[in-house]
């Protein structure tokens, strides 16, 4: 919604983003609607705080599980030629090196250049470590900006630059070791929620809904980062960074890629409290059984 990625971007992107423009948009169509289901408490809360709206039910996404899923390495054994054919390493090699994912649109609201700047951090502790990142060409200077970062970090050999990976989204996220979102503007974070599915651990910022709501758990470990002022919630399935903070990032991605049985207890946590609570089905019935829609002979359950 509008009044949510206004407070979460700075004044300077409010025109490019056509922000007014559409919370204008918005509360008429607020005005005219019979109800509203909302997929997030920050979706909820903007309903409220900023449009004097409630809605009257809740609905967030959902994994489709038949994609998102587990998965061996003999199903997804061909990702690493994949990987290779987009990067100066080998499919021996990227096989072998723990890997760091972000797959999302190409924009400045992504922070892209935050995961790399924390990625180049964590690889000097991680040695070998490998980012596959979804940079689109066609997005002009967000494009530019991050692939003129990744050479000015001297990455180019340890970065995975992908552009549309539908196709191979499952088994990139099986041949993830830790899933990074730094996003500033997610009304619940779908792509969190994946990697989730597939059994992977999380690190994202503070502002992607689905992280702090489900995956954090209800008393993360509060860590400080180095001596700022910067802290992380390491929770049962995420680490949970202050949006921005790039040394955060990189301490949160070194806590996970050093730890094999921190990262693999994570990753099997975010499973659980994915699936099957985040099912299309499940959801769906709850849904339904709010909105009292009768079934067959009774009501759904």
């Amino acid at each position: 919604m509008g009044a949510l990625k206004k407070r979460n971007m700075d004044p300077s992107t409010w025109a490019g983003l056509r922000i007014e423009e559409r919370i204008e948009q918005e509360r008429d169509l607020i005005g005219r609607i019979d109800g509203a289901v909302a997929t997030s408490s920050a979706i909820r809360d903007t309903f409220v705080d900023d449009y004097g709206y409630q809605p009257q039910y809740f609905l967030p996404p959902c994994v489709e599980v038949g994609r998102y899923r587990p998965r061996d390495g003999e199903e997804c054994e061909e990702i690493w030629q994949f990987l290779a054919s987009h990067s100066m390493l080998t499919a021996r090699e990227l096989k072998s090196s723990p890997i760091v994912t972000e797959i999302s649109r190409t924009d400045h609201t992504k922070r892209k250049d935050v995961l790399i700047r924390a990625f180049a951090r964590a690889r000097e502790a991680v040695p070998g470590s490998v980012l596959v990142v979804a940079l689109d060409e066609r997005s002009g200077p967000p494009y530019e900006e991050a692939m003129g970062l990744i050479r000015d970090l001297d990455l180019e050999s340890a970065v995975v630059v992908l552009g549309s990976v539908w196709d191979e989204l499952p088994c990139i996220y099986a041949a993830t070791n830790v899933y990074c979102t730094p996003s500033v503007m997610e009304g619940f974070g779908m792509s969190a929620q994946e990697a989730a599915a597939t059994g992977k651990p999380v690190v994202a910022s503070d502002l992607v809904p689905f992280a702090v709501e489900y995956l954090l758990g209800a008393e993360p470990k509060r860590v400080a980062v180095g001596e700022g002022d910067g802290v992380l919630r390491l929770g049962e399935g995420a680490i949970v960074v202050p949006a921005d903070d790039v040394a955060g990032f990189a301490q949160a991605l070194i806590t996970l890629l050093g730890d094999d049985q921190l990262r693999g207890e994570m990753g099997r946590t975010a499973l659980a409290i994915t699936i099957p609570y985040f099912t299309w089905e499940m959801r769906t019935r709850e849904l339904l059984d709010d909105l009292g829609v009768a079934v067959g002979a009774g009501r759904v359950r």
